[in-house]
């Protein structure tokens, strides 16, 4: 579970598929999940900061966790985001400054384990027949951080598990 927004202050990081592999429609629903998290925390400058990048045939910082001290604001942005519609970004999650990707699962396994290693939790959703197991047990803190989905219009169903029962009464 997330943190509740009023009682809870954490950066929080979202990264958004935004490759032809996902429809428009999809992509909606993308970010009306990732608004919906938003909506259960305080965003301020002393409160949650909120990061987002957008990946496609490459990555693309959005948000940088500095850029938003307003709800309203960032909930605003995310809902003029436009999907970049290019090819899907199969080599690697993370972007290739950030190393060779000669292996893609070792890279995957060495980025995760330096997040990791700093204390943060990471939390993996896939959705659809394609998504792969083991990378997201990758990506994810723990198997509890797990969730994998058949549809987009299951990403309002796993809000609830992912913030305590104390933030629930904002959440749709």
């Amino acid at each position: 579970m997330l943190g509740c927004g009023r009682n809870v202050v954490v950066d929080l990081g979202f990264a958004l598929d935004g490759s032809n592999s996902i429809d428009s429609n999809e992509y909606r629903l993308t970010k009306d999940f990732v608004k919906d998290i938003i909506r259960s925390f305080s965003i301020s400058e002393q409160g949650t900061h909120v990061g987002l990048l957008e990946y496609a045939s490459e990555a693309s910082i959005k948000v940088y966790f500095d850029d938003y001290d307003d709800t309203n604001e960032l909930l605003m942005f995310v809902e003029g985001l436009t999907q970049a519609r290019a090819a899907r970004w199969k080599n690697c999650l993370f972007s290739s400054r950030m190393g060779t990707n000669t292996d893609r699962d070792e890279d995957l396994t060495q980025y995760t384990r330096q997040i990791k290693n700093r204390g943060i939790r990471t939390i993996a959703v896939g959705v659809g027949s394609d998504t792969n197991a083991t990378e997201l047990a990758t990506i994810a803190s723990s198997e509890n951080n797990v969730f994998r989905l058949d549809e987009f219009e299951e990403l309002k169903l796993i809000i609830k598990d992912l913030t305590p029962i104390e933030c629930q009464g904002d959440l749709p």
